[in-house]
């Protein structure tokens, strides 16, 4: 099992699930792990020789981010200025639902107020003039079905040439509506605001549904406003009739350091069935304290396992420089089931594997840890599985030895 990593791209039995992975990492990186899962009934997709091309850009340009300009009290005398006081900063908002956005603004009779919702690489997805009113203003924006995640919505107060006098802006969480949605894409990881280590392994996973030709791809793109493309790696999956859960690794690019984006898509930006999800991240060097990591990618918490079945874990430890990594498998009770040292290769990925005996039951902690408790740069990650009892059914194995 430890040899697949050498593929560049490989099939992976897991529990509860079909890994695949297709297409190469940038130019002069590492081969990408074995990444995209897909449910157990799913065929495997067939590998293809060459990565797909990058997406293009979207056909639009992106809004300039306007500097920071003073926004003085709306209503005093002489000042322009422009607020946003609803929808509050971070509020979720769901793609294909119509948003209405209000604040309070002072601008000459010349002038006029844009609004404008914005993904987080700054790109314009929906914006209206807003209707001023005695004592504020107001705006509807339809938000379209086609970029979630981090967003921000733009408050302008531009003049009869289109110079910016006034802005406020606030951040917001685009969700896709899984219930009403023909096609989507989920990100759980990364979140907003995760660590992303030069590189090494960073992981990507999520739930899909009716992906544009089958296709799922990551990407981290450098830059505070995210507007370089740096990495991309790209997961042809089968073929399924329900949502299903998806993962992947892209390693991250020696040069990157500080701001930046993870964007997972499918389908061409400007189609109708183009999706993609965005976060911001930021990347340490190795030598940040920030960039000791450790990251369990399976199994996720409360997968069901059976008393006597194999259990396959397996993740990333971008920064543990020593490469050594402690995995223990514990039971409510206290007993340990198996506790073993094992090594990460130089891009931080990891596995581990046992036989669960097949006399336990019940819930299980999944411990990862580098380094000494107590000490410095000592860093753990945790997850709880579920053991029901084996199959009594099950046909013994005839080449494996009985235990004493």
């Amino acid at each position: 099992m430890k040899d697949f990593l050498k593929l560049c791209c490989s099939l992976l039995l897991l529990t509860g699930g079909l890994a695949a992975c297709n297409g190469g990492p940038a130019p002069d990186m590492p081969t990408i792990v074995p990444a995209a899962s897909v449910p157990p009934a799913t065929p495997s997709p067939t590998a293809m020789s060459e990565p797909l091309p990058p997406s293009p850009t979207p056909t639009e340009e992106p809004v300039v981010e306007p500097e920071n300009t003073p926004t003085p009290t709306p209503g005093a005398t002489g000042t322009v200025g422009v607020s946003i006081s609803d929808p509050a900063a971070d509020m979720i908002l769901v793609l294909g639902d119509e948003v209405v956005v209000r604040g309070r603004a002072q601008l000459p009779p010349t002038a006029r107020l844009l609004v404008t919702l914005l993904s987080y690489n700054w790109y314009s997805l929906a914006e209206a003039e807003a209707n001023i009113g005695e004592v504020g203003w107001e705006a509807t924006l339809s938000i379209p079905y086609n970029v979630g995640g981090n967003g921000r919505i733009l408050a302008q107060i531009l003049d009869g040439d289109e110079n910016i006098l006034a802005n406020d802006q606030i951040g917001i969480w685009l969700e896709p509506d899984t219930e009403n949605m023909s096609n989507f894409l989920l990100l759980n990881r990364p979140v907003t605001d995760n660590v992303a280590v030069r590189s090494y392994n960073f992981l990507f996973d999520g739930t899909v549904f009716n992906p544009a030709n089958n296709t799922v791809s990551i990407a981290i793109w450098a830059g505070e406003d995210c507007q370089l493309q740096v990495a991309r790696q790209n997961f042809v999956l089968g073929s399924s009739a329900n949502p299903f859960g998806w993962h992947g690794f892209i390693i991250v690019p020696g040069e990157a350091e500080g701001a930046a984006c993870a964007i997972a898509s499918f389908g061409q930006p400007g189609d109708a069935g183009w999706r993609e999800i965005q976060v911001p991240i930021t990347v340490f060097p190795t030598s940040a304290a920030e960039a000791r990591q450790i990251e369990i990618a399976r199994p996720l918490p409360q997968t069901v396992y059976r008393a006597g079945n194999q259990l396959f874990v397996y993740g990333t430890a971008p920064g543990i420089t020593e490469r050594v990594l402690q995995v223990t498998v514990l039971l409510e009770n206290g007993r340990i089931i198996d506790e073993n040292d094992v090594a990460s290769d130089l891009w931080g990925y990891w596995e581990f594997e046992t036989m669960l005996p097949p006399d336990v039951e019940g819930p299980a902690e999944i411990t990862v840890s580098a380094g000494e408790p107590d000490a410095a740069g000592y860093v753990f990650q945790q997850i709880l599985i579920n053991i029901e009892p084996g199959d009594p059914n099950a046909i013994p194995d005839p080449d494996e030895e009985e235990e004493p």
